[in-house]
């Protein structure tokens, strides 16, 4: 086989080797839904840290539709990809995956990415902001006065490199560089021939990829609202009792309530402010809860949530397949809610979940809207970990050039191993 003939496969190997997912509500969801957090078809917004006791954060992974935004002081714990505006709210907000943006991306003073940055459009991070590796635009790029990164810088369009600003890699554009003299930077390269990032194929796989995650989040819905006993089995969702007929809830939960696993319905299911749901499994090794609503799905404020006697790989699931999800404050949710409208979780709200245990705490949640918004309130905490598993996106894979350096070496280690091929074939 010749080298060249090499080269694209593993490259598009690379870009899409498959994430590893768990049982029980990803096999529901499946690979792509799993690999994230919170899914919304248009915006998604983040409130922000309210005190030092109370934090917003989102374990895992956000993939929005529409124009995202992250408050003060928040953090998410994994990817961001939109094909519309990104803007990382000031004073620490923080993002440990990598920063996708089909629009204007934008961090605030003091904000903190600390993995790769792309857009499709202009770039600004503002002062003492700091990014953990390359800056990549397809318009104008800022940096800001004592921001910092690691990486390289390129721009499809001007680049200004701001005062006491240090860039560790190369600085290149396709307009104008100016760098202050008080800035550091690695190698200026000479003017490029065109952007760094095509801004048109760029946005055009962030928004196929949202259209496509929309209607995986439908297909789910109604796979879970016409379940039988073979889907349910090949779900691997197990029910008290063997049975998976469906239970009328009562429109409102008024008193503290117990519930063995099974499938619930209900038009409309509402729970009284500070009321306790207990998700009793009665020791059904992946036991689940399905409760498929109709219209509306409203958590009252301070609601509080506990599983027992759940052994293996429990599984609770919220699906308003024709309607929305609201939590009030302070309340607590187990589970992943998918909605085919929007989803409000309040100010000091918690969505978690029955998939594994983190030291000790449940922790795999999920919100998923198939045709609106998400939005978590100030404070809120949207847990995903031990369930969420990240991918390398189509647009990520595609649209971005490397640095020229990284791109020759990456291009030595291919010949070489197809060096290796041939010289193995020729004896």
């Amino acid at each position: 086989m010749k080298t060249s003939k090499l080269v694209l496969p593993l490259l598009l190997a690379l870009a899409y080797a498959p994430a590893q997912v768990l049982a029980g509500t990803t096999t529901v969801l499946g690979t792509e839904l799993s690999s994230l957090t919170i899914f919304s078809n248009t915006y998604t917004s983040v409130g922000a840290t309210t005190s030092a006791s109370l934090h917003s954060d989102v374990y895992g992974s956000i993939l929005a539709g529409g124009v995202t935004t992250m408050g003060s002081n928040s953090k998410v714990w994994g990817n961001i990809s939109t094909p519309e505006a990104m803007n990382v709210g000031a004073n620490f907000a923080h993002v440990t995956g990598n920063i996708q943006s089909g629009g204007v991306l934008t961090l605030g003073d003091r904000a903190i990415a600390d993995k790769n940055i792309t857009s499709s459009g202009a770039s600004t991070i503002g002062d003492h902001a700091t990014v953990g590796g390359n800056m990549i635009s397809g318009g104008v790029l800022t940096t800001g006065d004592t921001s910092k990164v690691s990486g390289y810088v390129a721009s499809g369009g001007a680049a200004t490199v701001g005062a006491n600003a240090k860039v560790v890699g190369t600085v290149s554009a396709v307009g104008k560089i100016t760098i202050s003299a008080s800035a550091t930077t690695g190698t200026v390269l000479p003017p490029l021939s065109a952007s760094p990032v095509n801004p048109v194929a760029y946005k055009d796989a962030l928004v196929n990829r949202v259209v496509a995650d929309s209607a995986l989040v439908s297909k789910a819905q109604d796979a879970l609202r016409n379940m039988t006993h073979d889907s349910a089995a090949s779900f691997g969702l197990n029910f008290y009792g063997g049975t998976i007929a469906s239970v009328l809830l009562a429109p409102t939960m008024t008193v503290d309530t117990t519930l063995i696993s099974g499938v619930y319905h209900a038009a409309s299911w509402s729970t009284t402010a500070g009321k306790k749901l207990t998700l009793d499994g009665k020791g059904v090794t992946n036991a689940a809860w399905v409760f498929n609503i109709t219209d509306i799905l409203a958590f009252g404020g301070v609601t509080t949530m506990e599983l027992i006697n759940a052994p293996g790989t429990p599984s609770v699931i919220w699906n308003a397949f024709n309607g929305y999800t609201s939590t009030g404050k302070g309340a607590h949710v187990i589970g992943t809610i998918l909605a085919k409208t929007y989803v409000m979780v309040g100010a000091e709200a918690t969505v978690d979940g029955a998939n594994t245990t983190v030291g000790g705490k449940l922790a795999c949640g999920g919100i998923y809207s198939a045709t609106s918004y998400v939005s978590t309130g100030d404070s809120a905490v949207i847990d995903g970990r031990g369930c969420v598993a990240e991918t390398t996106t189509p647009a990520e894979a595609a649209a971005v050039v490397p640095e020229p350096g990284s791109l020759a070496m990456l291009l030595t280690g291919l010949g070489l191993l197809g060096f290796m091929v041939r010289r193995k074939n020729q004896a």
